[in-house]
Parts: C-alpha cells; structure tokens; sequence
C-alpha cells in the first residue's frame, strides 16, 4: 500500500516461499544478497513485535536454515552490523533472539514447540561457548513446565550437546535454575541414558559449602 506495508499474507507468503527455498543447497547466494541492507535479519529481529502468525513462519524458517552447513553458516554468523536506528547487531544474536522468545513465549503452546526444535537443531552445530549457555539458560527455564516425552527428549539431548560445549558453566546453570529433570526418570532408555549423563557432569562440579 501507500504506507509502504504488505498486506499481512503476502508476509507469511514471502516466508513460505523462503522456507521452502531454504531446502536447496544454493539458497545461500540468495542470502548472500543481504549482506548490505539486512533486511531479512532486521525484520526476523523484530519477532516479539509481529503477529503469532509470522513468528510461527520465522522458526520455521530459522529450522530449515538449520539443514545446510552454508544456511547455518549464515545464521550464526558474528560479524556486527548495523540496525537503521544505529544499534549494532548480527545473525548470531537475532538468531538466538529469535529461537529464545519462541521458546519461552507464553502466548502459544506452538510456537514453543517450534522453539524446541530450532534450538536443538543449533545444538547439533559447533556453537560458541557464550551460546551454549544462553540456549541452555532457556532450555533450563522451560523445562520447569511438565513436557511432553518427545519434546523432553529433545530438551535433554540439547543439555547434554550444550554440556559438550561448556563443561562447567552449563552443569552449574543446571544446579542453580533447578528444574527437577527427575521427573523424567523412567520414561524411556534414551531419556535415561541423557538424565544419567547430566546428573554425572552435574555430580562433578566442586561443592563450595
């Protein structure tokens, strides 16, 4: 319109266009274009602020771009850029912006399951030390709720891969947030076998008392 804005389908439309671009081993050139303006990046940062609708298509966006080592690449990229409004900024942070406020958002039930998936598709990736911690911080929150088995496996497996990757500081998060992950016990061998993991590395930490 005059007002420069889309009509709201033609935004989840764009997005579904994109995820399913996102599937192709050269999507990549086309994030690549990008590189001045951001605007994909800029927009994706705004998630808190767009409709349920959009944010459902942004995470899985974010999911698909999780398949590639060039896509997550990208998405985890740390050089700094620039917002409109002077504020720096880069695809690893609105990336982890992005897989936390879907997690964590208390609006639809959805969209956190959609939050579980993205970050444990991140947590397969080398990630830095510092997310790591943020991403399991989050995981360690949400799992207070009482989840479902699948979406507990996937939470789990995620702790043990941020472990892998902060070997003190994730196993001290575990401790001081205290989600009570025993209530997973007995649910399945594979759950078993990640809780056992964990209590271990959790066990370890020194004791200051």
């Amino acid at each position: 319109g005059g007002d420069g804005k889309f009509a709201p389908n033609v935004t989840l439309l764009t997005l579904e266009v994109l995820q399913a671009a996102s599937l192709k081993e050269d999507v990549v050139l086309i994030l690549h274009q990008d590189r001045k303006d951001h605007r994909i990046m800029s927009y994706i940062n705004r998630i808190e602020n767009l409709t349920l609708a959009e944010q459902e298509e942004i995470v899985k966006l974010l999911c698909n771009l999780c398949g590639q080592p060039s896509t997550i690449d990208w998405l985890m990229y740390i050089s700094e850029w620039f917002e409109e409004n002077g504020q720096p900024n880069s695809n690893s942070r609105v990336t982890i912006r992005a897989a936390v406020h879907t997690l964590l958002n208390d609006q639809l039930t959805t969209l956190q399951r959609n939050g579980v998936y993205l970050i444990y598709n991140l947590s397969l990736k080398e990630v830095f030390e510092d997310v790591s911690i943020e991403l399991a911080t989050a995981v360690l929150q949400y799992m207070h709720s009482d989840l479902p088995d699948d979406q507990a496996l996937l939470c789990l497996t995620a702790i043990t891969r941020f472990i892998e990757i902060s070997s003190t500081d994730v196993p001290a998060l575990i401790k001081m947030l205290g989600p009570d992950l025993n209530k997973y016990k007995g649910k399945n061998e594979k759950m078993d076998k990640l809780l056992a993991m964990i209590d271990e590395k959790v066990a370890k930490l020194p004791s200051f008392s």
